[in-house]
């Protein structure tokens, strides 16, 4: 029997097995979904859908925090934060929330002037979502 042809054909005939294998692509390594740097204005959300998967969460905000929500899972939320790192894992589609939700009420827009809504400043918040190779 030939062993270098067995050699050379037998990752040739793993990867045809693994392709064949309901079509999903299967990946050995972590996927950075986003990275990015925002501003997010008071009273303002951004929301991002997740598949099916674990994802790390890496976030660090500015002035008095943001707000975190995962939904579609029992994974804990955070009412304020200026900085996190935690994972979360998602059995079904899901998604992620943050916040910059202020305070709703009365606060000064100059000295003697009071304005009903939200309170709070512009958050910048940097930003980095992972979904992980395997659960963790």
């Amino acid at each position: 029997m030939n062993y270098h042809l067995m050699i050379i054909c037998l990752p040739l005939l793993i990867s045809a097995f693994l392709s064949c294998s309901g079509n999903r692509a299967i990946s050995t390594e972590d996927r950075v979904i986003l990275k990015n740097n925002i501003r997010l204005e008071k009273g303002h959300t951004i929301t991002l859908d997740l598949e099916p998967g674990t994802y790390k969460l890496e976030l660090k905000s500015s002035g008095d925090g943001v707000s975190i929500e995962w939904q579609g899972t029992s994974c804990q939320n955070i009412e304020k934060t200026k900085s996190v790192k935690t994972v979360c894992r998602f059995i079904q589609k899901g998604q992620l929330s943050i916040g910059n939700t202020g305070k709703l009420g009365f606060y000064g827009t100059s000295p003697g002037i009071q304005q009903w809504g939200m309170s709070g400043k512009l958050q910048s918040v940097t930003l980095k979502l992972i979904k992980l190779a395997r659960d963790q």
